[in-house]
């Protein structure tokens, strides 16, 4: 099947990060990027839909606007929150959080 194809079959789930529009952004510096364990990575991002990634020089980081079950409902004529990501733990008992920015 092809993501273009229409109608979606009936057994297809609704995206609810979409229809409730859970989107944020969030940035992560690259030297982090460069140290972290391909695995811890792979956990982290994986609670995140990523549409959107961003090289910011001036702060060698990467900024990323993402849906995720871990944000808030956003109104649709509003600006995404920035968020901080908590990571606790680097095991299997990692837990992923996060809060507003205070930026």
């Amino acid at each position: 099947m092809s993501l273009t194809d229409r109608p979606f079959p009936d057994n297809v789930e609704e995206n609810t990060l979409i229809i409730e529009n859970r989107v944020g952004a969030f940035l992560v510096r690259t030297d982090v990027l460069r140290v972290l364990p391909d695995d811890l990575l792979r956990s982290v991002f994986s609670h995140f839909l990523i549409v959107r990634a961003e090289a910011l020089f001036y702060s060698a980081s990467i900024r990323y606007c993402a849906y995720s079950p871990l944000f808030a409902p956003v109104e649709e004529q509003d600006e995404p929150p920035i968020y901080e990501i908590i990571v606790n733990g680097i095991d299997e008992d990692m837990t992923v959080e996060v809060r507003t920015a205070g930026i």
